[in-house]
């Protein structure tokens, strides 16, 4: 998966995803949600993850790959992979809402997907991070 943040296009990230971790879990998602399986996403810490089964209705492609058991992957490990992937820092504390850029496979093909990832404290221990598609720009 390549990601470039919104802030700076230059800015480009390379993430490899292990067979079954959370950057697996991620690449999973987004392609799911770029083939038109969910518009938006959310994710909580201490919160079970999205089961990503019930967005592929429609993608046999993905069904036929070894299944991913999101039950054991930590949520704010895939929080902090996602924030790490958009270029969040610790000390951007008055930023809560980046753009991500993505080239992932789509029926076969490279496709350029857009996404809005928006961070939201819900506590001292709890977030929340809102990942919605967009419509690539015409």
């Amino acid at each position: 998966m390549v990601g470039k943040s919104g802030e700076s296009a230059d800015q480009v990230r390379t993430i490899r995803a292990e067979p079954g971790g959370e950057l697996s879990y991620i690449n999973r998602l987004l392609t799911t949600m770029g083939r038109g399986g969910a518009s938006s996403v959310e994710i909580v810490s201490y919160a079970a993850l999205p089961d990503i089964s019930t967005m592929e209705l429609r993608d046999s492609e993905l069904k036929l790959r070894r299944p991913l058991s999101h039950e054991t992957l930590d949520p704010e490990a895939v929080i902090a992979a996602l924030l790490r992937l958009v270029g969040h820092k610790w000390y951007h504390v008055s930023q809560s809402s980046w753009r991500l850029e993505t080239r992932l496979a789509v029926s076969g093909r490279l496709t350029d997907l857009h996404f809005q990832i928006s961070l939201t404290r819900l506590d001292d221990q709890r977030r929340k991070l809102l990942i919605e598609r967009l419509m690539p720009p015409a």
